[in-house]
């Protein structure tokens, strides 16, 4: 997977909900998450010490928490639009930077988003004019 610099991102992004129209049957999907990455050989290093520290399960979990305390994690940022896929990393540092451009996009092209619809809602709105009938 090939990330994209931040800006770029931000214009690709745009360009892709210049193309969504409301009555396009194609939508884009955004997801954002903390980017962990580990490679096979650290996964693998880490089970065995796991492994040969069995008597000490309670100390090496809090040296992993520790661990997990003390490190900075990036953010991964993806957006899809049919079969056309972009994404980037954000670093700790930047992340103030990207949200603010990131969300004057979101600001700026949320009249092209629809709400879901949901069956539940419905069924309470007919629900409540029914009872509302039967009382007047």
């Amino acid at each position: 997977m090939t990330f994209l610099d931040n800006d770029l991102f931000l214009t690709q992004l745009v360009k892709l909900f210049e193309k969504t129209k409301p009555t396009s049957k194609k939508k884009v999907y955004l997801t954002m998450k903390r980017y962990t990455w580990e490679s096979l050989k650290t996964k693998k290093e880490r089970k065995e010490t796991e492994k040969s520290n069995a008597s000490d399960k309670q100390s090496v979990k809090e040296e992993l928490q520790k661990e997990v305390d003390d490190k900075e994690y990036s953010c991964l940022v993806r957006a899809v639009y049919g079969n056309f896929k972009i994404s980037t990393l954000v670093s700790p540092s930047d992340t103030d930077k990207f949200i603010t451009g990131y969300s004057n996009i979101l600001k700026v092209h949320m009249d092209s988003m629809k709400k879901k619809e949901r069956k539940k809602e419905k069924l309470k709105a007919k629900k409540i004019q029914k009872v509302k009938a039967t009382i007047a």
